[in-house]
């Protein structure tokens, strides 16, 4: 999910409403679904859908159409995206560094894509 905001600059919303059949694996595309109701394709590159595919293989579980789901049962689509802000708090404390500012929120990953891009 994080790999989505940080390399697409995906906003944490569009990340959760991505569903099972919106990724064109043979056009390599992703279906993102934006504000006021706009509906855009992106590429997708090699490394996104390794991604993917290692979450759907060995993480994802449950029988609805979302692609992400909550990893405790009932296996429901996150009510909302602040599931990106603790999954993003939870990383920098996996790695052992202090976020670079107190509030810790995905923003963080798009506005360094941005700056990498220029």
């Amino acid at each position: 999910m994080l790999m989505l905001v940080a390399r697409l600059g995906l906003r944490p919303p569009e990340v959760t409403a991505i569903e099972l059949g919106d990724i064109d694996w043979r056009a390599g595309e992703i279906l993102i679904r934006g504000k006021r109701q706009l509906h855009d394709r992106m590429p997708m590159s090699a490394e996104i859908g390794e991604a993917i595919v290692d979450y759907i293989k060995n993480e994802r579980r449950g029988p609805g159409r979302a692609r992400f789901v909550s990893v405790k049962p009932p296996f429901k689509r996150f009510k909302d995206a602040q599931i990106l802000r603790w999954i993003l708090r939870d990383a920098y404390d996996a790695i052992g560094i202090s976020p670079p500012q107190a509030y810790i929120g995905t923003h963080i990953l798009r506005h360094s894509l941005a700056t990498d891009i220029l």
